[in-house]
């Protein structure tokens, strides 16, 4: 069975749910960390950036914003 990991990015951390299941559970980690913990897995990840942008990948989707886009994201209610 497959499981979807979730990622929030930052300059330089990360914060992560292993496994989607509701309340999200998050911990955190080194990007790098959380880059090889992902690997192979389906996984979102979510970075804080200045330009807005989605990227849907066959096992990855990336939401990448400001706070305003980051916010229309369907998962943001459970990180605030």
């Amino acid at each position: 069975m497959s499981t979807i990991n979730f990622f929030i990015l930052t300059n330089d951390s990360c914060t992560y749910s292993p496994g989607f299941s509701l309340p999200i559970q998050l911990k955190n980690a080194s990007i790098q960390n959380c880059l090889n913990f992902s690997a192979g897995n389906p996984s979102i990840f979510i970075n804080y950036s200045s330009t807005n942008t989605t990227i849907i990948k066959p096992n990855t989707l990336y939401f990448m914003g400001n706070a305003e886009f980051l916010g229309e994201c369907g998962i943001a209610y459970e990180i605030n």
